[in-house]
């Protein structure tokens, strides 16, 4: 059974995991709403019910939003996983929705933004604003 309650929208760019097991991993966002997002993360095994945080951007240059949000996984596929967002308060919720339906985010190639590889030596790639 659906529990989503927003719209999913394509979106490709870079996102930071933090798990509990694998500590944090780099993965690709392929579509979000703003209720959660589903993620390509190969060669890691996120099992449902696995609370983790995300770490991402949306928007154009200039007009970037950063995001950290706690999340469960709630579906795990061979090369990737769903995440539902967990206590998202209501100004974090508006600048989600913001950024997801009112951007031109994705790339027309289809490819990541460029900005530069995720590493997990590289702290720059992890948002500081605490949203959620």
């Amino acid at each position: 059974m659906e529990h989503r309650w927003s719209v999913r929208k394509p979106q490709h760019c870079r996102v930071m995991v933090d798990t509990p097991r694998h500590g944090r991993v780099a993965a690709k966002l392929l579509d979000i709403c703003i209720g959660g997002m589903y993620i390509e993360a190969e060669d890691v095994h996120l099992p449902p019910n696995t609370p983790v945080n995300v770490a991402f951007s949306l928007g154009r240059d200039g007009d970037r939003e950063d995001f950290r949000l706690p999340a469960m996984v709630v579906r795990h596929m061979p090369n990737g996983a769903g995440m539902m967002f967990l206590d998202i308060d209501v100004d974090t919720l508006r600048t989600l929705r913001r950024a997801i339906y009112e951007s031109d985010e994705q790339q027309p190639n289809g490819d990541l933004p460029a900005s530069g590889p995720i590493t997990e030596a590289d702290p720059r790639h992890l948002p500081r604003i605490a949203h959620g």
